[in-house]
């Protein structure tokens, strides 16, 4: 008698972050090394930084916006590592900040900043080619001011920061990571190195200023 496995289908439906515009706080930076990106059909190298929020408050029809544990939504943003003024993290840090970096500030700005903040998301729906529903930060704001007033809710979330930068590579927060993160660092030449392994041949490919476009001041 043989015992045959097969791939069932997944018809789950997860509860995607609502559209709209939500107070959110960011919770977890974490650096993801050099990745391989496809841009116009071509391989690029890009070094990228994954934002993770949690979402507070009710959505448009007045649905607390958690988990069916009870938990914050959370929605997640991975940008380029540049602060060109076409790259789209400069672009949201600015509109979150109220303003321009400054020409010093360009020269040195520590992320950190903005880390265990509150913001404004702006976030759309849509559905891929699989026809699943998916929801996507379009834009970062400043909190307005009478909303600052009231107070901001208690985060849920642990703050996180991870950098493949530091000195000493940090294993307890690295471990804290979700698995989906941590596979995809895990692929990064900047982890292989922190590791030991044998780094492989240079890529001789272009590092371009190209924004990711999305394929996917309280500081």
């Amino acid at each position: 008698m043989a015992i045959i496995l097969k791939l069932e289908s997944d018809n789950r439906e997860f509860i995607i972050a609502p559209a709209g515009n939500h107070l959110a706080r960011l919770f977890s930076i974490v650096d993801l090394g050099t990745q391989i990106v496809l841009w116009e059909g071509k391989e690029k190298e890009q070094r990228k930084l994954l934002f993770r929020f949690e979402l507070h408050g009710k959505d448009n029809d007045g649905k607390p916006m958690v988990t069916e544990g009870g938990e914050p939504l959370t929605i997640n943003k991975k940008y380029t590592w540049s602060m060109f003024e076409t790259a789209k993290l400069r672009q949201h840090l600015e509109a979150w900040r109220g303003r321009a970096f400054t020409e010093t500030e360009l020269l040195g700005f520590n992320i950190e900043k903005v880390l265990d903040n509150f913001c404004m998301l702006t976030i759309v729906q849509g559905t891929n080619q699989s026809g699943k529903r998916f929801a996507k930060i379009e834009q970062i704001s400043s909190v307005p001011y009478d909303m600052k007033e009231r107070g901001f809710p208690k985060g849920h979330n642990a703050r996180i920061l991870f950098s493949l930068d530091e000195p000493v590579f940090d294993h307890q927060t690295f471990n804290a990571l979700p698995e989906w993160i941590k596979t995809e660092v895990m692929g990064c030449p900047e982890y292989k190195d922190a590791m030991g392994y044998t780094p492989a041949p240079k890529s001789t490919k272009s590092h371009d200023p190209i924004d990711d476009m999305e394929s996917d001041i309280p500081f």
